[in-house]
């Protein structure tokens, strides 16, 4: 049962409560895109608001819960069913828009597709907006809401990709000047109003500031305990691609890309295979100017490959053609987790998952419909790749191959189209101008492998062009997807692939492979007319471990050799190998650290100067404010009277000038030497009442009690700076 409010506000005191609410409101859904899946998030913003208005003015029950759904339903049809899907689109939209059941689904699936987790999103709206409007117009509690948005931003900042330094400062402002105006709502119902309220709130906000400020600016030491939170989320790899600082392992979210991660040497399965190859999982071919998606619209719908007895790829769907191949079998077994995507060591021919497999076109990838199997058997091709052939490819590219494996984002910084232009400006084909690309990343634009001091780009900047312009240092996600953006700004078709690296192998009679989490890899793969997919390997460090057959030598088993420096055995990357001309890590600590400390000496000298010329400037302001609220007079209280008089004698001392030794309280309030105005009949009353206090008693009287209180309210209003 809801208790009842404290007093019935008027709509201007509840639409200020529906502003401040709003504004926490939308700290909470502001983050959800950059850690989760979650789009349009204004649309959900415009739905909270209508939830907040409805509750705060009290709409009665009959209309408001129709309004509520009404809005629920054509915000769901603008998700998901404009223009109205055709009469056989319905259950596949309701179920999942990249999957087809080739058996009735149950029930409960029409609940769990998008439409069904939208509605429940839009219903955990309604009651965040009832338990907002519940604390804040109700009970008049504002600490609960701002504690629990405050703890919220921190577990997001915590353990996922989004910063949430500036959510959690704005909140506490928020916070801070909605329980200020709360008090002065106290203060109205109490009436004890204070002389300006302009002045009560300029008040306000200076503090506020002044502490946001303080907290802002001043050094903070580093944490002396190690960070907990990578050792918790990196017990299970399906979480360890969300930290900041994360354990690597293979990504099953790739829309924000950057940041630091440490290596993870658990095992992540094992396997035989003909030949270590890559493990390809799966393509992705959007760039956002954060990361990668997946294209979905205008695509062909995936398809469902069934055993007979194995799953065979069909040839519409084939990684290459038209080029010498190898069959490389191979038979994996998963030591801990387990992925929907299934991997294979080159283009899969077969496999023998004992389930379907979901296809997608231009082999794209393959993933189960159900429970990932912890062990299963795949033949892929590798091909040896022609270089005469490729070179030869012409550039008159089929229209969805330009359409969806040239994008690139509109706010895409030109200088990244003009660096791409001018590294192939001496290439006359794609495959020259991918290998230009190629060695440019590894050898020849000066980048460096790094995966600690690695920042996460901010709200406003592209991904790829602050790898390439700014920070020059990254790991496989950067140097993959700058070749990808560089060669779609030369028109070259590429896409951005992951899986993992090779891995350890000890050759038998088979390639006996180890792969650990640390092997997580992304590269990318090139499209060329009549040949299809052909993979390059930019990120330096690693070898690309498919054979290329050239004139002067029959065949080479990977890149050129020049492509230092030379791999660790399996293609993996030679931690100990860095550029000669690089700067250890020490020189770059002790360098970064001297620039820290003049960089915060600066800021805090800056900052207790701002300081103190503030409160000097404004002490007078501060004194009349701290004796607003300084305790009240109480009843039968000599010493409070007393102090709170000889304040008043100070705050006076500013106005006509100090007293002087000889002069008493009487002589000094009544004397002829102000200047502006003379003494009030209040003034001169009150120091009738301090002399009776201070020479005689006073006690038993309540009604000059009552009028010494009434006298000090009127003063201070008299006396304000």
């Amino acid at each position: 049962m809801v208790s009842p409010p404290l007093e019935e506000w008027d709509w201007e005191k509840r639409l200020g409560a529906l502003v401040f609410a709003a504004l926490l409101g939308w700290e909470w859904l502001w983050p959800l895109p950059q850690v989760t899946d979650t789009r349009k998030i204004g649309w959900f913003a415009v739905a909270f608001l209508l939830f907040l208005s409805l509750d705060t003015f009290r709409v009665s029950k009959k209309i408001s819960i129709p309004v509520k759904m009404t809005a629920i339903l054509v915000l769901l049809i603008g998700f998901y069913f404009s223009p109205l899907p055709q009469p056989g689109e319905w259950r596949a939209i309701l179920l999942d828009e990249a999957m087809r059941w080739h058996e009735e689904p149950p029930f409960w699936s029409y609940f769990t597709g998008p439409p069904g987790r939208t509605v429940a999103f839009f219903l955990l709206l309604w009651a965040a907006a009832a338990f907002l409007v519940r604390q804040m117009v109700w009970k008049r509690r504002m600490l609960f809401p701002l504690l629990l948005t405050v703890a919220y931003l921190s577990i997001l900042d915590s353990f996922t990709l989004f910063d949430g330094k500036g959510a959690v400062i704005r909140s506490m402002l928020y916070g801070l000047f909605c329980l200020a105006w709360f008090r002065l709502n106290r203060l109205h119902r109490d009436d004890r109003t204070p002389s300006s309220v302009r002045g009560w709130y300029a008040a306000t906000w200076s503090l506020i500031a002044l502490a946001v400020g303080i907290g802002w600016l001043a050094p903070k030491a580093d944490a002396s305990w190690p960070d907990p939170l990578s050792w918790v989320t990196s017990l299970d790899e399906r979480a360890g691609n969300k930290t900041n600082h994360r354990f690597i392992g293979y990504s099953t979210d790739d829309s924000r890309l950057g940041g630091p991660f440490i290596q993870d040497r658990r095992i992540a399965f094992r396997a035989t295979a003909d030949r270590p190859y890559y493990w390809r999982g799966e393509a992705l071919d959007i760039y956002t100017g954060h990361g990668w998606e997946k294209e979905t619209k205008g695509m062909p719908v995936p398809i469902h490959l069934y055993p007979d007895p194995t799953v065979q790829a069909p040839d519409p769907i084939l990684l290459f053609r038209n080029l010498e191949t190898e069959d490389n079998r191979a038979t994996i077994t998963w030591n801990q987790s387990r992925y929907h995507v299934l991997f294979a060591p080159g283009g899969l021919r077969r496999a023998d998952p004992g389930q379907p497999l979901i296809a997608e076109w231009d082999h794209r990838g393959f993933f189960f419909p159900y429970d990932p199997p912890g062990r299963y058997s795949v033949t892929a091709e590798i091909p040896r790749i022609d270089e005469e052939k490729l070179r030869q490819s012409d550039e008159e590219y089929p229209e969805e191959i330009r359409r969806t494996y040239q994008q690139l984002p509109d706010n895409l910084p030109d200088r990244v189209k003009k660096l791409a232009r001018k590294i192939t400006a001496d290439a006359d084909n794609p495959y020259d101008k991918a290998r230009a690309v190629e060695q440019f990343l590894q050898t020849g634009g000066g980048f460096r492998y790094e995966t600690r001091d690695v920042p996460v780009p901010k709200e406003n900047e592209d991904f790829v062009d602050q790898f390439l312009f700014d920070t020059k240092q990254g790991y496989c996600n950067h140097f993959s997807s700058a070749m990808v953006v560089l060669l779609r700004a030369a028109d070259v078709p590429a896409r951005w692939v992951k899986g993992f690296a090779p891995g350890e192998a000890e050759l038998d009679d088979r390639y006996h492979v180890t792969v650990r989490n640390a092997d997580a890899h992304s590269w990318v793969e090139v499209y060329f007319n009549d040949v299809g997919w052909i993979p390059f390997e930019p990120t330096p460090g690693f070898t690309n471990p498919t054979p290329v057959v050239r004139e002067e030598t029959q065949e080479d088993s990977g890149e050129d050799a020049s492509s230092a420096p030379l791999p660790s055995p399996g293609g993996r990357r030679n931690p100990e190998a860095r550029d000669p001309s690089a700067s250890t890590p020490s020189e770059e600590k002790d360098a970064q650290t001297s620039d820290a400390g003049n960089h915060w000496a600066w800021w805090t000298s800056g900052l207790l100067l701002l300081t103190g010329w503030a409160v000097w400037t404004f002490r007078r302001r501060l004194f009349w404010w701290w004796l607003h609220r300084y305790p009240r007079i109480e009843k039968g209280n000599r010493s409070m009277l007393i102090q709170s008089f000889r304040h008043l004698l100070r705050l006076l001392a500013w106005k006509r000038g100090p007293r002087k030794p000889h002069q008493t309280a009487r002589e000094y309030i009544s004397g002829g030497e102000w200047i502006f105005s003379a003494p009030t009949s209040e003034m001169r009353e009150i120091t009738r009442l301090f002399e009776r206090v201070r020479y005689g008693r006073m006690e038993k009287e309540t009604s000059l009690w009552d009028r010494a209180r009434d006298l000090w309210r009127a003063l201070l209003k008299q006396t304000r700076p």
